[in-house]
């Protein structure tokens, strides 16, 4: 039907056609998967495993009668958690997907000098230090927080404010916490519960009584309001010291250099910790960016540092616009903090989480009359999660 020379033209034709169909569809599947560049870490590389520690500060469980500790004795877990799937939070294959890109380009915007910004999150760090009238199930705790609201409002973790629904416990004032600033630190005020994860409290409640567990930090947050001073001759400032926070993804870059600040006593005897605790800043990187689930940056590594020790959980993770983008929650042990990884969850992921189980994000739920709001966290909810963690300390 064609000569030789016309069929061959007839057969390059059509190679380059179907070359370019090829073309087209791999740029369409390309293009449905979305902006983020995923790569599937095997169980032993994720944060199950980053995280196999002590509740970086959780509770930095106070040896009273050890002033003079100077090592930490590494410690290991007591207890395993699932690690949320990619796809689930309850049923994994247990993978955790590492995100190496952010969704959207950052947006540019002014930096601040790093020494405006320590200066302004020293000022802003609370010490949170809870202690029992006699030794019982648990033991003292210090950790960290930092007030985001000029009100008074605290964020620090759940495993440090679940405390707070246990000052009644066997008899009233059992436990006594109260917030510290400064450096050494000093008892300034009283503060009562904002909200305190239901989720994590729910999902954690039995490890109260664990000296060291593993847990992946996911909902770990909680809000305090501080309500009056420890002296009752002195009235509460009309404005607190406060930083600004930071919710969106955008600006969560691999390689950017941030401020940490909280206050670390991992190293410190009991004593030492309520009479000569201070304040430790450092500017540390972001070294990679996890997600709890498909699609969100919720978690940051942060390397080995100073803060990579007990009493830091609550801590401040700042950007160079000198805003709150992470709050300290883990670390992972070894004898040495450079060689521990420091990690902390996005205020991104606390504004979706918060959102979940009240259905308002941050800047809405400080907006409320707050003194009611802690009087309705206290009547309603508090009651039950204090039940819960009862239930695990009366085992």
């Amino acid at each position: 039907m064609f000569n030789e020379k016309t069929e061959n033209i007839i057969k390059t034709y059509l190679g380059i056609l179907i070359l370019f169909l090829l073309m087209a569809a791999v740029f369409d599947i390309a293009q449905k998967k979305g902006a983020y560049i995923k790569e599937e870490l095997p169980l032993k590389e994720t944060l199950q495993d980053k995280i196999e520690t002590t509740k970086n500060g959780a509770e930095n469980k106070i040896d009273e009668t050890d002033e003079t500790k100077k090592e930490e004795t590494p410690t290991s877990s007591k207890k395993q958690m699932e690690l949320p799937s990619i796809s689930t939070v309850f049923t994994p294959p247990p993978q955790i997907e590492k995100i190496i890109q952010p969704p959207m380009p950052a947006v540019s915007k002014d930096i601040v000098s790093f020494e405006k910004i320590n200066k302004s999150t020293r000022e802003s760090l609370v010490n949170i230090l809870c202690t029992t009238e006699s030794s019982g199930s648990f033991s003292p705790i210090s950790g960290s927080g930092i007030i985001i609201n000029e009100k008074g409002v605290i964020l620090t973790n759940a495993h440090i404010a679940q405390y707070f629904l246990l000052r009644d416990y066997i008899k009233k004032d059992f436990v006594t916490c109260s917030i510290r600033m400064g450096s050494p630190s000093y008892p300034l005020y009283k503060a009562e519960p904002l909200y305190i994860s239901e989720e994590w409290i729910i999902n954690n409640y039995q490890n109260i009584t664990q000296q060291n567990y593993s847990e992946n930090g996911e909902s770990d947050y909680a809000f305090l309001l501080i309500t009056e001073t420890t002296n009752n001759e002195n009235e509460l400032p009309n404005k607190f010291p406060r930083v600004d926070y930071d919710v969106e993804e955008n600006t969560l870059e691999v390689g950017s250099n941030v401020l940490l600040g909280g206050y670390p006593a991992g190293f410190l005897g009991g004593i030492t910790i309520q009479k000569d605790l201070n304040i430790a800043t450092t500017i540390g990187q972001i070294k990679k960016l996890y997600t709890f689930s498909e699609r969100t940056l919720d978690f940051i590594s942060l390397g080995g540092s100073v803060l990579a020790q007990k009493g830091s959980s609550g801590g401040a993770v700042m950007n160079n616009q000198n805003k709150l983008i992470g709050l300290i929650v883990t670390t992972t042990d070894s004898k040495l903090t450079q060689e521990r990884d420091l990690g902390a969850i996005t205020l991104a992921h606390i504004n979706r989480n918060l959102q979940k189980e009240i259905g308002l994000d941050i800047k809405t739920f400080l907006s409320f009359n707050l003194v009611e709001t802690s009087k309705s966290f206290n009547k309603v909810k508090a009651p039950v999660l204090k039940k819960l963690l009862i239930t695990a300390l009366e085992k």
